[in-house]
């Protein structure tokens, strides 16, 4: 999933010739990346803490941009509880949705990170 908004500002902000705004944007990616994270360990459904505990963040801040989400090494389960699934019976498990309700909350934070690291970059 791809926050809309962000991904055109940097676009943008690639054509100003300023060395402060990479460090600025490579700080807010840290800064996004970490808030994003803790939402998702907050929204994370709990059985036995496994999949909470699993969630990781990747960052490459040269690239600003972040992976976020479950470690699948760690609960390779993370999408059947996302999407749902259904069981050896062949009942349904109703998805979580944990994962895009973090997306949708968290959009908003992000952007102001990042509007807030420009403004703060370009006084």
């Amino acid at each position: 999933m791809k926050v809309k908004g962000v991904l055109e500002t940097l676009i943008n902000l690639k054509a100003i010739n300023d060395s402060r705004i990479p460090s600025a944007l490579r700080d807010a990616t840290v800064k996004a990346s970490g808030y994003v994270l803790t939402r998702l360990q907050q929204n994370t459904p709990v059985d036995t803490g496994r999949l909470k505990s699993s969630a990781r963040t990747k960052v490459y801040p040269s690239a600003f941009m972040a992976l976020i989400g479950p470690d699948e090494s760690i609960a390779p389960y993370g999408r059947w509880v996302e999407y749902g699934h259904h069981t050896r019976s062949g009942t349904w498990v109703k998805g979580q949705f944990f994962i895009q309700r973090t997306v949708l909350e968290t959009s908003r934070g992000v952007d102001e990170i990042f509007r807030d690291a420009i403004r703060i970059a370009l006084r």
